[in-house]
């Protein structure tokens, strides 16, 4: 994020969607957000609040995750964000591989590969409605 605020000429924000629960990520760590560079702002990402809080932005990096396939639709329309550019971080083969080596169940492991299956569908539709992709 800190690259971004160099090399961008606008205001940066990460919003970020709030948890009750530590993450499985290994490089996790507390810190104060008043010490960023960047506004940190915590809200869903699934309510109106997250289209009031994108207007008027000239660019949006989303993930692919399920809670963020709607931006594309946002991006386009009159006072709302310029553009989406969606981050494509795991192919789909490799998130259904991660999914089946989570799940010890038969039953389980179909449904999330059907479902990882479907996010792709309905993530692909996304990114057609997008301005970008990186």
């Amino acid at each position: 994020m800190s690259r971004y605020v160099e090399q961008w000429d606008e205001p940066v924000t990460a919003f970020m969607e709030p948890t009750d629960h530590s993450g499985a990520n290994l490089d996790e760590e507390e810190i104060d957000p008043a010490s960023l560079p960047f506004q940190l702002t915590v809200g869903s990402l699934i309510d109106s609040y997250v289209g009031r809080h994108l207007a008027n932005r000239r660019l949006v990096l989303g993930c692919h995750s399920h809670r963020q396939n709607h931006l594309a639709r946002l991006s386009g329309t009159p006072g709302a964000l310029s553009f989406i550019s969606y981050i494509a971080e795991n192919a789909v083969k490799s998130r259904i591989q991660m999914a089946r080596s989570t799940s010890k169940n038969f039953v389980v492991a179909l449904r999330r590969h059907w479902w990882e299956l479907g996010q792709e569908r309905r993530h692909r539709a996304a990114i057609r409605q997008a301005t970008g992709v990186r």
